[in-house]
């Protein structure tokens, strides 16, 4: 469950978003939409707890983005949008190696299953920069999710 309170990100003195409210229950599915510089990245970053709001409550899962923040990360995949993943690496490496970042327990069990949840079996050992841009995309969901 998502719940956001008035939530409000300032950069200087310039509001990027402003009193956002909204609440998602578990199973519910939403889009964001809105022109350009509308603020759509700052709040799905705000969202994912890698960039705390100047005023407002966010709850997701149960935790508070400001005393939980490391919690929510690890519980909230996020994929930029031109996300750069490491050429050189084999998916696997890749995705063993994030979850090593991320602390995952028992590693071995967690990339095995996303990599069969992201259908990427047949490209373990293939460099991330060979890959084509389809399954490139599909690496960085995986790695989203690993943790």
């Amino acid at each position: 469950m998502i719940e956001i309170e008035n939530i409000t990100k300032h950069f200087g003195n310039k509001a990027v978003i402003q009193n956002v409210n909204f609440k998602v229950e578990k199973g519910e599915t939403v889009g964001l939409y809105g022109q350009t510089g509308a603020g759509k990245t700052t709040l799905i970053r705000v969202l994912t707890a890698y960039m705390f709001p100047s005023s407002g409550k966010l709850t997701i899962l149960g935790y508070n983005i400001l005393s939980h923040s490391h919690e929510i990360r690890r519980r909230v995949g996020y994929l930029p949008q031109g996300v750069s993943l490491y050429g050189d690496m084999t998916v696997e490496n890749y995705l063993t190696f994030v979850a090593r970042l991320h602390r995952v327990n028992d590693r071995h069990r967690r990339v095995c299953q996303v990599i069969e949840e992201f259908q990427l079996s047949r490209h373990t050992k293939t460099l991330i920069g060979k890959l084509p841009l389809d399954l490139h995309r599909r690496v960085g969901l995986a790695q989203a999710v690993v943790f």
